[in-house]
Parts: C-alpha cells; structure tokens; sequence
C-alpha cells in the first residue's frame, strides 16, 4: 500500500512539472518518439536546475537567505513568527543543496536573544544542556516557555522596561555624539575656509601695496629722467615714453582685484 501510494505521488508530481513548462524544456530528455520516460520527478527537477538557473542567480539567492538567517527577533511578536522566518530560509536553502543545521540555527537565535536582559538566565540555563540536548526542536520550546513566562512576571516586565530606558538613554548619546562630530567637523572646515580666504586676501593686500609703493618709485625715477634729461638738453620724449608705459603697466596690475 505504501508504495503504491509513494508511486502515485511520484506520477502526480511528475505530471505537474510536465504542465508547468514547456515541452522544449525537456528536450534532451526525449527519446527517438519523443517521449520522456524513466525519469523521476527529482531528476526532471534537477534538470531543470542545471539548464535552466544561472549558478550566478542560485548565488544571490544564498546570500539573500543567508541573510534571513540573521532576522531580528522583535520582542512585540510572537517567537514563532521568528522561528517561521528563519526555517523558511532553511528550507530554501536546502531546496538550493545548501544544508543548514541546527547548531547554525541555534547560533543565529542565540545571537538575536542575547539582546534582551530578560533572557540573560534562560540563555545560561540553555547553555548547561548538553550537546545532544541541544535541538532546533529544544531551543524553540526552551525559548518559548522563558518568553511567555517573562510576560506574565511584573517583576521581569519592569526590570525590561528600565533596561530599555536605559538602552534608549544610550543610544540617545551615541546619536548626540555623532550630530556633535558632524557639527564640529562641518565648523572646523569652514574655519579652515576662512583662513585661507584670509590669507589670499591679506596676500592680494600686500601686492597691491607693493605694487602702488613701486609706482611711487617710477614716478621719481621718471622726474629725474626728466629733469637729467632737460639737463643734458635731449631725449625726453624717449626717457618718457618708455618710463610712461612702465607707470600704465604698474597701475594697471594695481587696479586688478
């Protein structure tokens, strides 16, 4: 009878993946009629598998599971709906030939309990249990039980309420801390702005005084040309022109910003 029903299942599924693709995905399985025969329904899946998912996709996919394997226990929840996620990623991922255990799981759990002080003792008590003790199937009961007992002690409910003030207050500070670098960092730069605006500003003052100092210069220069010029009795309008263009260039470059 078993088997009977065992073969019945393997037809049924077979049947399905049949009619949910296409016969050119099966192409290679035909024979000279163009039949599919002797294949079980987990070798025309695995066929499918190796035709037809790029090892690329299979990859992201791990990595985007993995990733569920570390989902945050939300203490407002109940912890099934934790366990729930967690095992789906398992099942999905055995389903992609990668095997997760139960000391995997349990790490995983551990690491989102550990967060909360009102499990401190239950996950010391756990840890006493021996290596053969400790099953997925243990530490969902274990962790239950210390959860819904949590919930109904007043004591526990208040000791986690000045926890999470505390936490709160904590994290508070962490974030003041941060905004308070940012702003000191964002104000530092903007001195250091300052002072190089500054210093090219003091940098173009001093040109500028350098520059009207030495028309000052050319402009003497210019009146003993001259007058050793009228002296000598010639040449005044060469001395001039050339000591002139001088002057317009110095004023000129004084003027600029």
């Amino acid at each position: 009878m078993a088997w009977r029903r065992y073969k019945l299942a393997q037809a049924a599924t077979k049947k399905m993946i049949m009619h949910a693709f296409k016969d050119y995905h099966f192409l290679e399985l035909q024979d000279d009629n163009g039949d599919i025969v002797g294949y079980t329904a987990i070798e025309l899946f695995d066929h499918l598998m190796d035709q037809y998912v790029q090892p690329e996709d299979v990859a992201d996919q791990v990595t985007a599971l993995h990733k569920i394997l570390e989902h945050e226990y939300d203490p407002n929840e109940a912890p099934q709906v934790y366990y729930k996620a967690v095992q789906d990623a398992r099942n999905a991922l055995d389903s992609l030939n990668q095997t997760i255990d139960d000391e995997t799981l349990i790490r995983h759990g551990l690491n989102q309990f550990k967060e909360h002080i009102d499990l401190k003792l239950d996950i010391r008590s756990w840890k006493l249990l021996t290596r053969a003790e400790k099953t997925w199937s243990r530490f969902k009961t274990h962790f239950t039980k210390a959860i819904n007992d949590n919930k109904n002690d007043a004591g526990t409910l208040k000791a986690i309420g000045m926890a999470n003030a505390v936490k709160h207050q904590i994290e508070q500070g962490k974030e003041n801390q941060k905004l308070l670098a940012q702003a000191t960092f964002e104000a530092n730069a903007r001195i250091e702005d300052l002072i190089k605006a500054s210093l090219r500003e003091l940098e173009i003052g001093w040109t500028k005084a350098i520059l009207h100092l030495l028309a000052v210069v050319v402009v003497v220069v210019v009146a003993v040309v001259v007058v050793a010029a009228h002296i000598r009795g010639g040449g005044i309008t060469m001395y001039t022109q050339v000591v002139g263009h001088l002057l317009l260039f110095i004023m000129g470059s004084t003027a600029k910003p």
